[in-house]
């Protein structure tokens, strides 16, 4: 809930409301829920547990406004804001109040120099919270859906395709198996990434190539954010780091055992080295595109 992110697509970000209700297999290992919950003891994740409303959301969308002009002089770009990192702005659940979504409508109309980005498990929903002067999309409010395997993405694409906005997007993270994208071609970025953490699962280098190649091939803006706790074979050597070879002279790679790496063949095991080390290159190359919105 800070003007500052470590997280590589955005530049801050803004909780209007703290908790959520697991929803996909992308939900199994929820950051926010560990911390918020488990560790804070704020809210209470699930269906039974009441959101809580976040000062801090429109605090710190007016703090990047301020200093957006020294901001966009440096980068040549609007800052942009991730809202509602710790819970999820299409959640249907009875105690978000009305007022808390207006309220980042009212910074998206206040703040038009940064960009809001609204991230969601839940597209179906997103219509029926628009703002009544939304039109065609408020020019600063990006609009995008997590679909971590086939599963979800054939099951929130039209409903992303069908929201009116400026800049849709999808967070292919955690990548937890192959998607075909044929039929994404109306977006404007891909963003992909492994999973980090304790119960980390491992991504195939493949399901990141073939996201990386529809991108290129349709002109979509690619970023991968991250391999997380897990670095597959044939990726380590761009890292720097000096694995331990075996007693016979050769690198053991050796593949995780189960639910961990049950989808990883023989040929593509990895290793758990931790998110920094493993860091972000895929074949060698950091992939750090964004869409290109020219600031007037």
């Amino acid at each position: 809930m800070a003007e500052t992110t470590a997280i590589e697509w955005a530049d801050a970000t803004a909780n209007f409301w703290i908790g959520c209700t697991k929803l996909s297999l992308a939900c199994d290992n929820c950051y926010a829920e560990s911390d918020w919950d488990h560790r804070k003891h704020r809210v209470t994740w699930g269906p039974h547990g009441d959101r809580d409303m976040a000062k801090a959301g429109p605090i710190v969308c007016r703090k990047v406004q301020r200093g957006a002009a020294a901001f966009i002089a440096k980068h040549g770009r609007q800052p942009r804001i991730f809202v509602n990192s710790l819970s999820d702005f299409g959640d249907n659940h009875k105690s978000i109040r009305p007022e808390w979504r207006e309220a980042v409508w009212h910074a998206a109309r206040t703040c038009p120099d940064v960009i809001l980005m609204i991230l969601t498990k839940r597209p179906q929903n997103i219509p029926a919270y628009l703002p009544a002067d939304w039109g065609s999309g408020y020019p600063n409010v990006w609009i995008g859906v997590t679909a971590e395997n086939q599963t979800e993405a054939d099951r929130r694409r039209a409903h992303l395709e069908a929201i009116p906005a400026a800049e849709k997007f999808v967070s292919y993270e955690p990548a937890l198996g192959p998607v075909d994208w044929a039929g994404w071609e109306f977006l404007s970025w891909l963003i992909s990434g492994g999973e980090s953490g304790c119960k980390a699962r491992p991504s195939h280098p493949d399901w990141f190539r073939a996201a990386r190649d529809f991108c290129a091939a349709h002109g979509i803006a690619y970023l991968h954010k991250q391999w997380g706790e897990w670095l597959p074979e044939g990726q380590f050597d761009s890292t720097g780091f000096q694995w331990a070879p075996g007693e016979d002279g050769r690198v053991h790679w050796w593949k995780p055992e189960p639910p961990y790496g049950a989808h990883l063949d023989d040929a593509h095991c990895s290793v758990r080295v931790g998110k920094k080390i493993a860091g972000r290159m895929l074949d060698a190359f950091e992939h750090n595109a964004t869409p290109w919105v020219p600031y007037v």
